[in-house]
């Protein structure tokens, strides 16, 4: 399948090969293994789709493909984000109350039965809430439908591989 990304004035089509993740029974995302990662950035796009993307210890770049995107919320994104754990919650043991204080939606009084909504479609895992939780800097969380992993291997437009080469050159 080929999509067309497009930001400002750069153009290319996509054709990615996604991998399966792994999820423990806890709902700490096992493969790939992101804690001390640092988390480079969040690429979002209007097709609702959003990239995570991360640099392993080992200096390989990854990234996390969340598909159909209905809420996120990135905060205090700092030079070197480290990674403690990504958790990936959806069924009747998601943490609805604590996804919607991390997504910002717990004080909206007016918006009650847009939460019960959200709160009904993640006990049915119609949605995942995905959360990354740092060491060190950005906390993130998101309502997704899907994810799935993206390596250097799978990318065929060479996005991951150009940062991961960027990462190498950047000066000390």
């Amino acid at each position: 399948m080929t999509e067309w990304i497009h930001d400002l004035t750069l153009y290319f089509p996509l054709k990615m090969t996604h991998s399966k993740i792994s999820i423990s029974e806890e709902g700490v995302l096992l493969n790939p293994v992101l804690h001390d990662a640092k988390l480079l950035g969040v690429l979002t796009f209007e097709s609702k789709k959003t990239l995570v993307i991360a640099q392993l210890g080992s200096g390989e770049i990854k990234g996390l493909w969340l598909i159909g995107v209905e809420r996120l919320n990135a905060t205090n994104f700092y030079t070197g984000n480290i990674i403690l754990d990504c958790t990936v919650e959806s069924g009747p043991r998601a943490d609805c109350d604590q996804a919607f204080k991390d997504l910002g939606l717990a004080q909206d009084k007016g918006a009650q039965a847009y939460l019960e909504l959200l709160r009904v479609r993640i006990r049915r895992s119609e949605l995942k809430v995905v959360t990354i939780n740092p060491s060190y800097g950005c906390e993130f969380c998101a309502l997704c439908r899907e994810i799935e992993s993206w390596d250097v291997e799978g990318d065929k437009t060479g996005l991951l591989g150009s940062i991961q080469q960027a990462a190498r050159l950047a000066p000390a």
